[in-house]
This record gives C-alpha cells, structure tokens and sequence, in this order.
C-alpha cells in the first residue's frame, strides 16, 4: 500500500530501492522507514532512492528511529546502540516517465544542518563536511528517536517530480551505522523553504537538551567530559558566543596561508630527506658517531657516546634519565631537549634564567646579567637577583612559553618608565644599572626599517612568505632572504649580524654612513615620498580652530611618525624649511615643489634620532 503520510510540509516518497554497500537487508516498513538487518558490516553505505511527487524540495529530514531489534533499542547497529553519520550526499533528478529517461542526476549542495542532539565533539554538520573521519553521533542518548534536518543551498525544483538519490556514509566507526532511518523532504515555497512541521520544528533542541542539562546539573561529581558536555550544550544558544565563534571562524578562514616547501627535517623519528652528505657520515645514514683519527672519517676509533655536562646532570641514575629513544631513531635530540629543559637534575633551571635574561635584554639593551652567554664564576652578578629567579620561574610554569614572558616585561612599570629621570635617581644610579628609568636606546637594524616602511604607509603585514632581497621590499624585514654574501646594506648599516657567527649582543654604533643612508639612500626616499602623499591624503585636524594647509601637512607628519604634535619651534622651522625648499625648486623651474618639499620635510623626520630610539 501507499506509505503514511506525515503532517505538512514534510513528505515520504516513494522508496525506489535501498541498498547497502556491506550487503545487510534494509526492508521498507509501514511508516517509509527502512530497517536493517544482517551482519552489520564494519564500514557500510547506504543508498536510498526516493521519488517525491513534489514540485521543489527545499531539505531533507532523516529521522534515526528506535526499533526492539536493535541492540539496546537503537538507534545505531552497534552493541551500545549509538551510531556515526560520516557523510550524507545528495543528488536529484525529475523523476523518469515512459516516454523520456530524464535528466542526469545532478549533487545538491546542502548549506546547514541541525539536530535534535549531537553528541560532545561529533555535531550534525560533521555529516556533510570535507573530513571523511568526522561524524554525527548521539551518545548517550540511546534508546529513543533523533531527527537531523539538512537545509539546501537552493531549492530542488522539477515540475513533474523529484527523485532524491540519498547516500549515507558511516565509516568512523565499526558497525555503527542507522538501524532504522527515514527520509522525508521538505516543501518549498518560492524561495523560502518551510523546515517546520505542523506541530512544530521537529528539531527542538531546547526541549530535547533540557533533560540532559538537569541532570549534568545534578551530579555532585562532574567530571571533566561532563563539563565540556554543558559547555556545549550552553554554548550552542549563547547568542554572544555564537557571534564570536562565527567571527573567529571567519578570520580563521581567511587567515594566511604561508607558502610549504620540502626541506630537510632533522628530527627524532621521521623520515629522513635525501641530503648532498648523505654518503660523508651523515647522522640519518650513519646513526652512530665515531671517533676519528687525525679527523678522518675512513678512520673510525671506537664509538662516541651520547652524553651530558656532568656539573649540569644531578640524576641519580645517570644519563639514562633522558635518553629514551624514539622508535626509528637514535633519540640523541630528543634526549638533548629533556635534559635542557629539565629543572630538577638537569640544565633547566640555568637555561630558564639564560632564557628570560635574553629577553629582558632585548627589551632594555642589557640583560639582569651582563654577559649573556656567560653565566659562571667570572661572569657579573645579576643586577636583580630575585627578579631573575622569578621570571625563570614563570617561564617554567608557562610550560616554556616565550609570549606570556614577554607580556609581563612589556606591562610592567619598569618598562613603562620615561627615559628622564630625576636628580636623586641620577645621582644614585649614573649607569641606570638598577633601572632608575628607561635606557634610551636605538632601535635594531631591522625594527628601524619595518618602522620606516610603517610611518610612510607601505609596510606589508602579511604573514609568512619571502620578501626578497631588495631593501626597497614592502615586506617586514624577517622576509628578507639572507645571502651571506650579499647582505643587506641597509641592514648592515645599523649594525645587523653577519649571519656567519653567533653574536650574544648587538653592538649600537653611531657613524657617518648611518646619516648618509638616511639622507641618500633611494629606499629611504621612495619611502618619504610615500609618506608624503599619505599625509597630504589624509590630513590631521586638531582643535576647533582650522590650520592653514602647510601647517595641518606639518602636524600630521609630527604626529604619523613621533606621535606627538610639533612644539612652536619645531613648527617654526618646519614652515621656514617648506617656504625655503618650495621657492628653490620653483626657482628651479619645477612644478612640483610644494610636494617635493613636504617629502624632504619627510625624509627628515624620517631620520631623527626620536624616530629611531626608544624612548
């Protein structure tokens, strides 16, 4: 007979077949449901063919129906009665007549999806996303019925008919696919579809929830799965956190994606790469070091064994403490790494306060300890012995993050201090050994490029990716390709490293060819007249009373490159300077000497020391 007919909109079609890739029986059953029997493969697929005599379908409703044949009541196949939907595909076609085969099936895009429950880190949408291992599941409500809605992009529209051809996938798990689903379709009118049952959106989650709720609320001893369970069940009608999440889900997909290449990984367990030296002892090729007469690789001397700096190995059991060994390699980085970072019997505590002395310098110009790389007997003290162990501390606690270390320096009072210190500090402390106030310092060679390239409105923030290896590159400084033999001349000007040796602490020198870059240099102009335009384009305006056009110019260049307006003086001779440049270069017949003369004002400020330093 005809199938029953469930209350408007939804529909029952006609079922056309219903197979299963595992070979189990899916037998129609008086409501339009299929209940399968069989083996219960592993991995199975469904595919269910369905003809609705329906103009436009706007979405599908599979309803995961209990049945006393089903291990627990249902509604999944597997001993527990849970199941896992990997993935459910859509085509549709008209439906076929005797005088025509129809139309090729085409795939129907479905656009969102929504349940009555979704198990903790398996929702509905698992179902129809791009990862084959993701699914929808229900546990633990087993036992009683589920219903999962899937919206179209765009509304299914065939005059005489449509025939749905449904696959549902459930390879995530073993044996757990439907035990007894059905399929009905949903009505659309015009554009809109109608998701909603007469007696109401078959998907309530806030009635379906609320049980589950109540009683997560009630246990005494909730424990950590319990809580991520309310979690997510607040979470999914917490309208600020919905906003926030599709936000951050917005950003994370258009976040950039950094260029990868294939590069030598050396690393404990994984596949080493072909490399030049494979065949001249490389450590992939020859796991274990030798000793060599006369350093001759072909004259081996017995083995050289891995081991540690004995005034830094407190274990009691010796070595062993750390060499543990990855399958597939010889764990000697591995093993490095542990004893580095242990702070209790091996170097971790000296590395942590090595660590975070690095940072405080790079943020003052010179560590709580003087000689960075030298922290032993003929080393200075540290200038702040408590604060070094606490940083040390924190840095440790952190896990070894670098970010949350740096945080703290940054926020902290010490930094925040002006470089002008009082008398009493003056005297007290000449060599602002103990910090009376800020060391004014340089920039480093890269931070007064990107800072350059920032005031002037060119500076590229994309993350990731190569930049090159011309100065003139809108892209920040890291990008920069680094070619030992061709380096950067702006770089080098302000002091940057070689790249040859490790350097402990960067020397600041203060000579004539800095000046001359400055006042020469073709990036450096490129870069003031970039500036130039931006403050022309977009001008400052201060106070309620109006500038005149030259000094609004002034005022906006102060203020995008020091953060500050100009004092009167400053202002003074900025107007004199533009006055004195405009009339020399109309004198010299050009049109653009106003212009030219605010690009000069530019690049001069470009070049002052309060740009360049610290403060």
């Amino acid at each position: 007979g005809e199938p029953a007919q469930t209350p408007a909109p939804w529909r029952v079609g006609r079922i056309v077949s219903a197979t299963s890739r595992g070979q189990d029986t899916l037998v129609p059953v008086e409501d339009g449901s299929l209940l399968a029997g069989g083996g219960a493969a592993d991995n199975d697929t469904y595919t269910i063919v369905l003809d609705f005599p329906m103009e436009s379908i706007a979405g599908l409703r599979l309803d995961a129906l209990p049945d006393a044949s089903l291990p627990r009541g249902g509604p999944g196949r597997v001993e527990h009665g849970n199941f896992a939907l990997s993935n459910i595909a859509v085509t549709a076609s008209p439906i076929p007549t005797d005088a025509a085969e129809g139309e090729p099936p085409r795939a129907v895009p479905i656009d969102r999806a929504r349940a009555d429950y979704s198990q903790p880190g398996l929702d509905v949408t698992a179902a129809f996303d791009a990862d084959p291992t993701s699914a929808w599941a229900v546990d633990p409500h087993v036992g009683t019925a589920h219903v999962a809605v899937f919206d179209f992009a765009e509304p299914v529209r065939h005059p005489g008919g449509t025939r749905l051809t449904v696959q549902l996938d459930f390879r995530t798990n073993v044996r757990h696919a439907i035990g007894r689903p059905r399929l009905t379709a949903a009505i659309a009118s015009g554009l809109a579809a109608l998701p909603v049952t007469a007696d109401g959106d078959p998907v309530d989650r806030h009635r379906a929830d609320s049980a589950r709720v109540t009683e997560l609320l009630a246990k005494t001893d909730r424990s950590a799965g319990d809580n991520a369970e309310l979690h997510h069940l607040h979470a999914r009608f917490d309208q600020a956190w919905l906003a926030a999440d599709a936000h951050v889900s917005v950003l994370d997909r258009d976040r950039p994606r950094p260029e990868t290449t294939t590069a030598l990984v050396a690393g404990d367990g994984l596949k080493p790469i072909p490399h030049h030296a494979d065949d001249r002892g490389y450590p992939h090729a020859y796991p274990e070091t030798h000793f060599l007469k006369r350093g001759d690789v072909r004259q081996r001397d017995g083995i050289a064994t891995a081991g540690f700096l004995q005034v830094l190995s407190r274990a009691p059991e010796g070595d062993a403490r750390w060499q543990e060994g990855a399958e597939g390699s010889a764990g000697r980085r591995a093993a490095l790494a542990r004893w580095i970072t242990d702070t209790e019997a091996g170097a971790g505590a000296l590395a942590a306060r090595v660590m975070v002395n690095r940072l405080w310098q790079h943020h003052f110009g010179n560590g709580l300890v003087d000689t960075p790389s030298d922290f032993g007997a003929q080393s200075t003290g540290p200038s702040h012995p408590e604060l070094l162990e606490w940083l040390a501390g924190e840095l440790v606690r952190g896990s070894w993050r670098i970010k949350p270390i740096e945080r703290l320096i940054v926020t902290s009072a010490t930094y925040r201090q002006a470089c002008s210190g009082d008398a009493r500090g003056m005297e007290s402390d000449p060599r602002n050994r103990l910090l009376s106030r800020y060391p004014r310092r340089r920039l480093d060679a890269e931070s007064i490029r990107d800072t350059l390239l920032s005031i002037s409105g060119v500076l590229d923030p994309a993350l990731g990716g190569r930049a090159g290896g011309d100065d003139t590159s809108p892209r920040r400084s890291i990008y920069l390709d680094v070619k030992r033999s061709r380096l950067s001349p702006f770089l080098r000007t302000f002091d940057a490293p070689d790249r040859v040796t490790g350097l402990a602490q960067r020397p600041i020198t203060t000579t004539a060819p800095q000046a001359l870059l400055l006042m020469n240099s073709q990036a450096v102009r490129s870069w003031a007249e970039r500036f130039a335009e931006r403050v022309a384009a977009a001008p400052f305006r201060f106070g309620a009373e109006p500038l005149d056009e030259q000094t609004t110019s002034i005022v906006t260049a102060y203020a995008r490159a020091l953060g500050r307006p100009p004092t009167g003086g400053e202002l003074a001779d900025a107007l004199e300077f533009l006055d004195t440049q405009s009339a020399k270069y109309v004198a010299d017949g050009r049109e653009d000497g106003r212009a030219t003369a605010l690009a000069d004002l530019c690049q001069v400020l470009l070049g002052l020391n309060e740009t360049l330093h610290i403060e």
